[in-house]
């Protein structure tokens, strides 16, 4: 497991990865609090992984900019000649109930 923070009980990204795929791992880059990036080797193929973790619904306005220039220069960097596999949390908000979207989202909206 890789944790790249600076506080636990706010922000942060962690990775699980397997041991029986080591091999295929390149390496892990923390670009940083909510963004980290993981290059790997599987298949004959090339493949980038980044974990998001978005700032929570009510955070400044600057820090959401931020983190979406962040993120974009993050993608924006990954070669055309590499897969990619973006696994993330959008901390997804869509009111103060689920109507409508019980199939998709709890009731705490």
């Amino acid at each position: 497991m890789y944790y790249f923070g600076t506080n636990r009980r706010r922000n942060g990204v962690r990775m699980i990865l397997s041991p029986d795929f080591k091999a295929t791992w390149l390496e892990v880059i923390r670009v940083n609090d909510r963004i980290t990036k993981m290059k790997s080797e599987w298949c004959g193929e090339n493949w980038c992984i980044i974990s998001v973790y978005t700032p929570q619904v009510g955070r400044p306005w600057v820090e959401n900019k931020t983190f979406w220039m962040e993120l974009d220069g993050t993608l924006q960097e990954v070669p055309v000649t590499e897969r990619l596999l973006v696994r993330r949390d959008f901390n997804g908000h869509i009111g103060p109930t689920n109507r409508g979207f019980e199939e998709v989202h709890g009731d705490m909206g």
